[in-house]
């Protein structure tokens, strides 16, 4: 399971049942756009339990920060399980 492997840093939600599919949302120094990335991945409208990894691959900017922020201020209105994982060196 990749989830268990990247160790995360923040997760909120935990699914009740496994998730049948996962969406990856991979992001270098996106701050101006991730804050709507996630809005769209996170609160989709599905009948089966999802998940979705965030992935900061390293960025120079505060694109890890404000995912963080964005799942803390949403974690109870989220449709999905969301883990947020930073890469400590760039990945591409």
């Amino acid at each position: 399971l990749l989830c268990a492997a990247v160790n995360p840093v923040l997760c909120a939600k935990k699914a009740k049942a496994e998730p049948e599919f996962v969406i990856l949302v991979l992001s270098y120094n996106n701050e101006k756009y991730v804050r709507d990335n996630m809005k769209w991945v996170c609160h989709q409208n599905s009948s089966r339990p999802y998940r979705v990894i965030c992935v900061n691959d390293c960025s120079d900017d505060k694109t890890g920060e404000l995912m963080e922020e964005y799942v803390r201020e949403h974690k109870h209105d989220m449709k999905a399980e969301v883990l947020i994982v930073h890469n400590t060196e760039r990945k591409g």
